[in-house]
């Protein structure tokens, strides 16, 4: 998952284009993120987590559950993530701290 991570990318502006929300994989929620989450969409961390949330196969934690076509629940018809002022972590490191060994093919910004 951390391929290219020395490359520079001092260039890379998103574009919130949404393509990295539709990359196959999970999204895992550290518990400070479920609470701001919750409170962002105005929900209890319990309505939250049973809506929105799944375990991840191997047991490691709670993550964001996928649409049928495997991009992430949070991403709206239009593209755009619902809860990008409270996004996880993970979300919002990519592509700077973490990135997948396809994600120059799936990122149009960081293709510049």
């Amino acid at each position: 998952m951390s391929a290219n991570i020395g490359k520079d990318l001092s260039f890379f502006k998103c574009t919130r284009c949404g393509a990295c929300c539709r990359i196959p994989g999970y999204v895992f929620l550290k518990d400070d993120e479920l609470e701001k989450i919750a409170g962002f969409l105005e929900l209890s961390v319990d309505e939250f987590t049973e809506k929105f949330c799944n375990i991840s196969t191997d047991r490691r934690g709670l993550v964001l559950k996928c649409n049928d076509n495997d991009s992430c629940i949070m991403l709206d018809t239009s593209n755009r993530c619902v809860i990008h002022e409270a996004k996880p972590a993970q979300c919002s490191g990519f592509p700077h701290s973490w990135r997948n060994p396809d994600s120059d093919a799936v990122c149009p910004a960081m293709r510049r």
